[in-house]
């Protein structure tokens, strides 16, 4: 079975044409519906110690409706001659745009966000949806699309492997897009003292796999530098185009917060990620 339903986030105000391809590109081989969506927060009449107008509120809201439509525009546009349906959701709030969206993915099998760069500051808060609480929020998995990325070439994907809910929940969650990969590896980063312990286990999460129908390379790659760096270096080695992870974190004070190796592999692995928590 493949995602019959997908969701693609979208930003307002800037192009989505990576995004945009990569889910094209999924949506297409899968005959998925896809269901578009795009947020923002709006200006409030009075904000802390601060206070807008009425008429900066009324233009506020204008600015976001017009570029709104222009996103629409430009999904429909990207997704035409799909045949299982398109569906569009336009998000005004003056809340998490991160809580709205993630209640809007219950009908979806995979969620689909673009990331921006570091040094990205074009658009605030306000109007960027925050990946690492959408992927902590959602309960769908996450396929996170770098910037410079627009399509899929099914080539290799790396499974980065280890026991604990969170990667047995990616990996099943992968199962459709890893069936489309013509060639998948499935690697876990230990030390020497764990090599046999590891082999172990990726040789029965390998069968495991075969069993739903991919043909998974197990891989015990010795530690060099920590997990983020180790991965990223497989990755490198593999030629991988995807990495499916476990996405790990903790909620503090109704602040979800992700772990180092999500963390760093959200900012700089520079192709796309299948996280799940």
């Amino acid at each position: 079975m493949g995602y019959s339903t997908m969701m693609v986030q979208l930003e307002i105000g800037r192009s989505n044409g990576g995004v945009l391809g990569v889910t094209r590109d999924l949506a297409k081989r899968m005959h998925a519906r896809v269901a578009g969506v795009a947020a923002a927060q709006t200006i409030q009449m009075v904000v802390g110690d601060g206070f807008y107008t009425e008429e900066i509120v009324r233009e506020d809201a204008a600015w976001i409706e017009q570029q709104g439509r222009a996103a629409e525009e430009e999904f429909r546009k990207a997704m035409g001659g799909l045949d299982a349906g398109l569906d569009w959701d336009m998000v005004m709030t003056a809340y998490s745009l991160s809580d709205r969206v993630a209640g809007l993915a219950g009908p979806a099998d995979l969620v689909v966000a673009g990331l921006v760069r570091d040094d990205d500051e074009s658009m605030g808060s306000s109007r960027r949806v925050d990946v690492e609480d959408l992927i902590m929020q959602t309960g769908r998995p996450v396929l996170a699309v770098p910037p410079g990325i627009d399509h899929f070439d099914f080539d290799c994907a790396l499974v980065a492997w280890r026991t604990s809910r969170e990667a047995r929940r990616a990996v099943t969650d992968a199962l459709p897009l890893l069936r489309l990969m013509n060639r998948v590896v499935i690697a876990e980063i230990t030390d020497k003292t764990g090599q046999a312990r590891a082999r172990d286990h990726l040789d029965k999460m390998a069968a495991w796999l075969g069993r739903q129908g991919v043909a998974a390379i197990p891989r015990a790659a010795i530690a060099a530098g920590d997990d983020a760096d180790g991965l990223q270096a497989l990755a490198d080695e593999e030629d991988a185009e995807l990495i499916v992870a476990g996405a790990y974190g903790h909620t503090r004070f109704r602040e979800w917060v992700l772990g180092g190796v999500t963390r760093r592999l959200l900012r700089g692995s520079g192709r796309c990620l299948l996280l799940a928590h």
